[in-house]
Parts: structure tokens; C-alpha cells; sequence
């Protein structure tokens, strides 16, 4: 298993996920997946499965087996009322390092409130 701890953190992180709350998912003490983010202890085959669905990922990502992703964006599909997700990838990249702070101040605050 090619380096599955540290996908299973970074996928984790990048859906704004808790290790508990992945653990609850897999219906395991927190303390069994941290050993599997630390490789401390493997993963079994059940859990790659619920977890490649949890990350829209296919388990061959996970195992390492292959290096492309199932998630991965198509830039010229809508983001919204016809706006491609390109267009608003290049207007990012045209703000100021400042601005880009805010932004994701605003963006961790919208994430915030609609969980809630």
C-alpha cells in the first residue's frame, strides 16, 4: 500500500473532515484510524472501498496503484448560471494577495454557517 496514509490525510483535509468523523463513517474508534493516517497499522479492504466512496476517489487512488484521480474537474463545465469553472479559476488568479486572504476567510465563513 503505496503511501495510503498520507492520501487518507490529505483527502481528509481537503473535505474539511475531523478524524473522528471519518472514524464514525467507517464505524471505528478514532484512535484505529489515526493508526491507519500514521501507518501504524493497515488499512482493510472494506475501509478503502467506503472510503474511495466517501472521496469520490476510485481504491486503486488510495492504494497508490494509480496516480490519477476519478474527482479530478472539468474546467469547462458550469460553475454557475453558465460560468465556467475556468472563468472563475482565472479571476482568482487575477486578485491580489490580500484579496485572495479575504476571499478565503469569506469562503471558510460561508462553509461555516452552512453547516450549520
Amino acid at each position: 500500500m503505496n503511501n495510503i496514509h498520507i492520501r487518507l490525510k490529505n483527502l481528509r483535509l481537503e473535505h474539511d473532515l475531523s478524524q473522528s468523523q471519518v472514524a464514525a463513517y467507517l464505524g471505528i474508534p478514532q484512535q484505529t484510524y489515526s493508526n491507519y493516517e500514521r501507518d501504524i497499522r493497515e488499512i482493510p479492504a472494506i475501509h478503502v472501498i467506503k472510503l474511495s466512496g466517501l472521496y469520490h476517489v476510485n481504491a486503486d487512488f488510495l492504494l497508490g496503484i494509480d496516480t490519477g484521480r476519478t474527482d479530478a474537474f472539468d474546467l469547462n463545465a458550469s460553475f454557475t448560471q453558465d460560468i465556467p469553472l475556468k472563468a472563475v479559476l482565472l479571476h482568482l488568479l487575477r486578485l491580489n494577495q490580500h484579496n485572495r486572504l479575504e476571499l478565503v476567510r469569506f469562503l471558510s465563513y460561508l462553509m461555516n454557517s452552512q453547516r450549520k
